[in-house]
C-alpha cells in the first residue's frame, strides 16, 4: 500500500498509476483531489482501462472559509457542508479529510457522515481535536496547519509521551509520511539509474531523483530522520496502527515508498516490521483488513514478486518484477516499455536539468511539507 497519495492525472497522465505498480503498489489511498476525476480513476482501473494500483478515492478536501489549494472546498454554512456530503455518497467516497481551516463543526459532522452513511474513516492533520472530534487519524505526524495550539512535535522534531498515548491507547491511527528520508537516495545513488526513473518519471522528477542521488545524506540529516523514525517506532511498539505514506507527488511517485521503508529499516525495524507498515497496518487503518493486507484464503489476490530476498537483502525489495492486483497480473518490464525510451522522451519534452527542476519546484511550491521549508 501507499496510504497518503494524490491522484493527479493532470500532470502525470498515466505514468503515476504506471509507476505505483512497477514499484510493488497494489492499493494506493487518496488523501484528496478532484472527486470526480478521482471516481474516473477509481472506475477505470476497476474495469481495465487503466493500469493501476486500486484506488481508496475521497474527494476535495473539506475547509472552512478559505481553502489553500485548488483541490479544497470551502465552506461557511452547515447547508454547504451537506451539499458536499451528499456529493459524497453520490460518488461513493472511500474517505472524508477535512483541511486545516475547517472549524470544528465541520471536523465533527464530516466524521459523523463518514461513519453513518459511508461506513468509512475520516481524517485530517490535526491530532488535535481530531481525536476529540470523532476523527479516526491524522495523515501526517506534522503538517500544515492553523491553530495555535496541537502541534505534535517540537521545533526540533521531537514528540513527547502524551503523544505516543494518544496513537496507542485508542483507535487513533497515525499514517507516516516521511518525507525526511529523501536523502536516503544518495546513499544508493544507482537508484536514479533504473528505467522506473529515467524512462517512467516525468522529467521534472527524474531530475529531483538525480540530483538527490547525486549527494550523499548528511549527519544532520540523518539525525532528523532517525528523530522521525523513532517516534514511529514507539507508537508501534505501543500497539498503534502506522501506515507508511508517501504524499505523492510532493515526492517522487513509487520510488519514494521504497525509500521511507529503507529509513524504518535502517532505523531500527525489522524487514518484516516494516513491511507491516505497508501491507496488514494500512488494511486494518482502514477497515479493509478483512479482503485485504495479508495473503490469506478468501482474501482478495494481491501480491508483489520481488527480485531477491528482503528478508536478507531488504535493499533488494525495490527489485518489484510484477505485481498481481485482485488477482490481475501486470508486469513491471511491460508497464516501462509502454512508455518512450529516455532519448526519445528527453527530445520530445526538451530542456534542461535544471530547467526541470525548477519546473518541479514549481509544481511542489504550494506544497506543505516542502524539505526547504
Amino acid at each position: 500500500w501507499d496510504a497518503h497519495t494524490h491522484p493527479w492525472q493532470y500532470t502525470y497522465g498515466g505514468r503515476q498509476t504506471a509507476l505505483q505498480l512497477a514499484y510493488g503498489i497494489t492499493t494506493a489511498v487518496s488523501f484528496g483531489g478532484f472527486a470526480y476525476e478521482q471516481a474516473r480513476l477509481r472506475e477505470a482501473v476497476a474495469a481495465g482501462a487503466l493500469a493501476g494500483p486500486r484506488l481508496l478515492a475521497t474527494g476535495e478536501l473539506l475547509d472552512g472559509p478559505r481553502v489553500a489549494y485548488s483541490m479544497g472546498r470551502a465552506h461557511r454554512t452547515r447547508e454547504g457542508l451537506r451539499r458536499s456530503l451528499d456529493r459524497a455518497a453520490a460518488l461513493d467516497w472511500d474517505f472524508v479529510k477535512t483541511y486545516v481551516r475547517a472549524p470544528g463543526w465541520i471536523m465533527e459532522e464530516a466524521a459523523r457522515f463518514a461513519h453513518d452513511k459511508l461506513g468509512v474513516r475520516s481524517g485530517s492533520h490535526l491530532c488535535t481535536p481530531g481525536i476529540q472530534l470523532g476523527q479516526d487519524l491524522t495523515t501526517h505526524l506534522q503538517a500544515t496547519q492553523r491553530l495555535e495550539f496541537g502541534h505534535v512535535t517540537t521545533g526540533t522534531g521531537r514528540a513527547e509521551q502524551d503523544v505516543t498515548e494518544i496513537y496507542t491507547a485508542s483507535d487513533f491511527r497515525l499514517i507516516a509520511t516521511p518525507f525526511a528520508a529523501q536523502p536516503l537516495v544518495g546513499a544508493d545513488p544507482s537508484l536514479a539509474q533504473d528505467e522506473r526513473v529515467t524512462r517512467l518519471m516525468p522529467p521534472w522528477d527524474t531530475a529531483l531523483v538525480r540530483q538527490l542521488a547525486g549527494a550523499p545524506p548528511t549527519d544532520a540529516q540523518l539525525a532528523t530522520l532517525r528523530t522521525e523514525i523513532d517516534i514511529y517506532r514507539r507508537i508501534l511498539a505501543g500497539g498503534g496502527v502506522v501506515a507508511l505514506g508517501t504524499d505523492q507527488p510532493l515526492a517522487p511517485v513509487g520510488l519514494h515508498l521504497h525509500v521511507g521503508l529503507r529509513a524504518l529499516h535502517r532505523f531500527g525495524m525489522s524487514p518484516a516490521e516494516a513491511l507491516r507498515t505497508v501491507t496488514v497496518l494500512p488494511a486494518r487503518a482502514f477497515g479493509a483488513d478483512r479482503d485485504l493486507g495479508t495473503l490469506e484464503v478468501g482474501k482478495l489476490a494481491d501480491l508483489t514478486v520481488v527480485d531477491g530476498d528482503p528478508f536478507t537483502d531488504f535493499d533488494s525489495l525495490v527489485r518489484t518484477v510484477s505485481v498481481l492486483r485482485g488477482g490481475v497480473p501486470f508486469e513491471q518490464r511491460k508497464l516501462v516499455e509502454a512508455f518512450p525510451a529516455p532519448a526519445g522522451a528527453r527530445a520530445a519534452h526538451g530542456g534542461s536539468a535544471e530547467h526541470w527542476l525548477e519546473v518541479g519546484r514549481q509544481l511542489r511550491r504550494d506544497g506543505c511539507c516542502d524539505l526547504h521549508i
